[in-house]
């Protein structure tokens, strides 16, 4: 996942929401306060609205594609924006790169949950994001047999606010699990890579309305057009290899 992504650093977590609540709990404290979109997979935004203001950690929810929202909720204790794109499960395409300025001018980090695009179709960090996240039981797996998750981002942003939160308190990645998740890495390529083709396989070629993933990231859905899709190529990655 580190090639895959271009991160210096990751860490393996036994399930998606421990890497999204490991990724930002590690970084707040009481007093603190959180930005995120509004689309959100249902866990994430109860992490976001519920847990971490049992804490004294305040949050603020956004429309994630009007950039002006971002701006405005910004307060002078903000310190980690988080967003998934394209969103869970309405396919809103955001401008990462953008969010990730305003997040980088007020001080705070961007946090990005990366699970439907996967690294084969976008990459959050060379975006300007400054963790990612996944659950790996979605496309890593690809098959049903297992849970995890990951947090990948730079070597200094883990061992602050990642390593020693996931050792004492026990979210990691069970080592089966690890041995599982890297055999479903080793046909993520060929599961995600050629969506056309597998849609083109089904009712004789025929494509059905709800048929929309991967969404089209160059197209017009969201401001990102023509800047978030398809990264892994543009790096000279090859999947296959991997």
């Amino acid at each position: 996942m580190l090639e895959f992504e271009g991160a210096e650093a990751a860490r393996a977590t036994a399930s998606g929401m421990a890497a999204v609540t490991t990724s930002l709990v590690g970084q707040v404290r009481a007093g603190d306060h959180v930005v995120a979109a509004k689309a959100l997979f249902g866990s994430c935004r109860w992490v976001v609205e519920d847990f971490l203001p049992r804490f004294g950690v305040a949050s603020t929810l956004v429309d994630g594609l009007d950039l002006d929202q971002w701006k405005a909720a910004v307060r002078p204790n903000t310190k980690a924006f988080f967003l998934e794109s394209p969103t869970n499960p309405t396919l809103e395409v955001l401008d990462i790169g953008a969010i990730a300025g305003i997040a980088h001018a007020a001080g705070a980090t961007l946090v990005v949950d990366n699970v439907f695009a996967t690294p084969i179709w976008q990459s959050p960090l060379a975006l300007g994001a400054d963790c990612v996240v996944y659950s790996a039981t979605k496309h890593i797996d690809g098959q049903g047999r297992c849970l995890g998750g990951i947090i990948l981002s730079s070597e200094k942003f883990i061992q602050d606010n990642v390593h020693m939160l996931l050792r004492q308190t026990g979210p990691s990645m069970s080592p089966f699990n690890a041995w599982v998740l890297l055999k479903g890495l080793e046909t993520l390529h060929l599961r995600v890579a050629s969506p056309d083709r597998h849609r083109g396989a089904r009712r004789g070629g025929a494509r059905r309305p709800q048929e929309d993933f991967p969404p089209d990231l160059s197209g017009p859905q969201g401001p990102s057009a023509g800047r978030d899709g398809r990264q892994a190529d543009a790096r000279g990655l090859d999947p296959g290899r991997l």
